[in-house]
């Protein structure tokens, strides 16, 4: 499945979501997705399963971050970021190796809530991609304001 597909996917399952339950399509990733997504909530990294080359890629960075321990690292430094936010789960919709993860970032300290998607990667039964999709500008406004 190509990529628009999964995102036309995506848009449709979140259209018809009132964050009541987690619609799921495709059950074949969906443990994986949740371990990665309990282990930003609870800054427990080390249980996500990443591949030894995985890639991390997002709109805050200049180049990709690869390989399993700098991924690692980055996403515990993530994980800590959110120490003062509400993570709340919105979605998942999976296709053979592609999931996507739709959640929340509320801070609530800020009044700022940022809808992000995550688009995952898997191979062996772990993840070999990340890419985050999610507007910066409130977050980036919120850290310039605390220094």
């Amino acid at each position: 499945m190509n990529l628009y597909k999964l995102l036309f996917l995506l848009i449709l399952t979140v259209s018809c979501n009132e964050h009541e339950t987690v619609p799921v399509i495709d059950n074949s990733n969906t443990e994986i997705v949740e371990l990665y997504f309990k282990g930003l909530k609870t800054n427990n990294v080390k249980s996500i399963p990443l591949t030894n080359d995985v890639v991390f890629e997002g709109p805050l960075l200049n180049e990709s971050i690869s390989g399993e321990s700098q991924v690692r690292q980055f996403l515990g430094a993530i994980a800590l970021s959110f120490k003062s936010a509400e993570l709340k789960l919105g979605s998942i919709v999976s296709e053979k190796n592609n999931s996507c993860l739709i959640f929340d970032v509320s801070f609530p300290k800020d009044s700022l809530i940022i809808p992000v998607i995550d688009h995952i990667k898997f191979r062996n039964d772990s993840i070999s991609y990340i890419r985050p999709y999610f507007d910066p500008r409130g977050y980036l406004e919120m850290n310039k304001e605390e220094n």
